[in-house]
């Protein structure tokens, strides 16, 4: 018996090319936990500062994974990993986002609704975002298949 899964592979990207997903895709990032609203369950996620004068901030969802999250994974300063889906932005979301950008003048946020998330462990950004820029260059474009990463 086999069985299909229908389910596409997450893309792996860096936390500040969220902004050049459309909503729905399925995407894999890093990222360090600046905050977490437990009132809403939204993880609000950095990346170091990369050279480029706007910050990107991940705003996820972890609603729909509450009960498989633990403290470690929401503290401020861990890094975690992501599996989830951007969201598309209602007007609800739009308004949220909207007074949290006017806190943040200097920030772009992209909404994500957690699938899986999972602790990175003691970290050297640097080189991962090496990594990653280096497979998106051999890729030629700016999705790397989840694959592509395991097979290295």
């Amino acid at each position: 018996m086999s069985f299909a899964n229908d389910t596409p592979a997450s893309t792996l990207c860096l936390l500040s090319g969220l902004t050049d997903k459309k909503p729905e895709a399925k995407v894999r990032f890093l990222g360090c936990v600046a905050s977490y609203d437990s009132a809403t369950g939204v993880l609000t996620l950095e990346q170091p500062m990369t050279g480029t004068p706007t910050r990107v901030k991940a705003l996820v969802s972890l609603n729909m994974i509450l009960d498989r999250i633990t403290a470690e994974q929401v503290a401020t300063g861990a890094w975690i990993n992501v599996i989830g889906r951007v969201e598309n932005s209602t007007h609800e979301t739009q308004m949220q986002t909207q007074t949290y950008l006017q806190r943040h003048a200097d920030a772009q946020s992209v909404r994500v609704q957690a699938l899986l998330v999972w602790s990175t462990g003691p970290i050297d950004f640097r080189a991962y975002e090496k990594e990653v820029l280096g497979l998106l260059r051999e890729d030629g474009g700016s999705e790397v298949p989840d694959q592509a990463m395991a097979d290295r």
